[in-house]
């Protein structure tokens, strides 16, 4: 993937449509992925965790509990087996040319299934030019029907298939033939998400006086109705981390290549489906219900609010993207002014991969 986003003159041209008006960062946001994501690194043995957490925590949700085991049992594999055998590829394959072809000793088969269970020849829609979802879907190709020679075809696609595939694959290939909603089961993995990261804050920050609050400790009333101020809470005297936490896939459509792409016909539902807009809201009420959430927060006082977003897909690590997210809070509270004694520093976007991580 890397050689293809580095030599393929397709993916490295803007392709214009508007059909909303875009700033340029916008516009970069959109069409760069395509050239960018690839050329993300992953680190191994992170996937390798969340997979192992993930698992765990869909064994323990009763709404998917028995789908999870039967998709296991449907596909041949235990949840173990299926890291073991992946980790393995990974990490004894990986530059391997001769072992990539499959000469392995393979005493029980389970290799064998397994590169027969990551190649099918199944054909799958392109929506677009650039559509890569075959290769995702399946990234290992079988040179021949008689012989046991394989190709990996991308060793980052091998890894992906332990998480950000896999909650695509459990959903579409599993669940949507059980009639399981997909809105309840991207809430699902959302909760996971919010969860996982939550935990990481708190060993984060177990040194500090102050403690970090995140979803559910920062409810607040509205009226009679119950609601959230934020995900993540940490102040320290004026300074206050406030953020959100959002597990939003990317798509398909999302990957065309186009100045609009990401955003399709909706600019207001990307941003909201990614937190920003949540964020934006948040902020302007904080110190109308601060006090809700934290007994001594300073109302009234100068306050220094650090917004950050905490996204799920590895393509939001891009340098470029918080520089967007960030126009458009300005543009945002230009047209709403802040009140003078809320101070908001420039946005930090952080993946679940970010170093300092787990």
């Amino acid at each position: 993937m890397k050689y293809i986003a580095c030599v393929n003159e397709h993916i490295a041209v803007y392709k214009k449509r508007h059909k909303q008006q875009l700033t340029f960062h916008e516009e970069l946001l959109s069409a760069g992925i395509v050239l960018n994501e690839p050329l993300i690194t992953v680190m191994p043995f992170k996937i390798f965790n969340w997979y192992m957490k993930l698992i765990e925590f869909f064994q323990s949700d009763s709404r998917i509990s028995q789908h999870i085991a039967d998709y296991f049992k449907h596909i041949g594999f235990t949840p173990q087996q299926f890291l073991h055998l992946i980790g393995t590829m990974y990490l004894e394959d990986r530059g391997n040319y001769n072992t990539n072809r499959h000469t392995r000793d393979d005493v029980d088969g389970s290799f064998t299934h397994m590169f027969e269970f990551m190649s099918k020849n199944i054909n799958i829609r392109q929506r677009h030019e650039l559509d890569i979802i075959p290769i995702r879907k399946y990234p290992i190709y079988k040179i021949k029907e008689s012989d046991r020679q394989y190709i990996i075809l991308d060793f980052v696609l091998l890894l992906e298939k332990m998480y950000e595939m896999f909650i695509n694959d459990f959903y579409f290939d599993w669940l949507k033939a059980k009639d399981f909603m997909f809105d309840e089961y991207m809430g699902i993995v959302g909760k996971f998400f919010e969860g996982y990261c939550s935990k990481i804050l708190n060993r984060m920050f177990e040194w500090s006086d102050s403690k970090i609050q995140c979803t559910s400790e920062n409810k607040i009333y509205v009226g009679k109705n119950e609601d959230e101020l934020c995900d993540v809470y940490y102040r320290e005297g004026k300074n206050i981390l406030f953020g959100e936490m959002k597990a939003t896939g990317i798509y398909s459509s999302h990957r065309e290549g186009f100045t609009d792409s990401m955003f399709g016909e909706d600019k207001e539902k990307f941003y909201k489906s990614i937190g920003l807009n949540q964020l934006i809201k948040n902020i302007r009420r904080l110190h109308e219900y601060g006090e809700q959430i934290d007994e001594d927060f300073p109302t009234g006082s100068n306050t220094v609010v650090y917004p950050i977003l905490i996204l799920n897909e590895k393509y939001y690590r891009a340098t470029y993207v918080p520089v967007a997210l960030q126009e458009r809070i300005i543009a945002e509270f230009e047209k709403e002014k802040l009140p003078s004694n809320i101070i908001v520093r420039p946005i930090t976007v952080i993946h679940i991969l970010w170093n300092g991580w787990d």
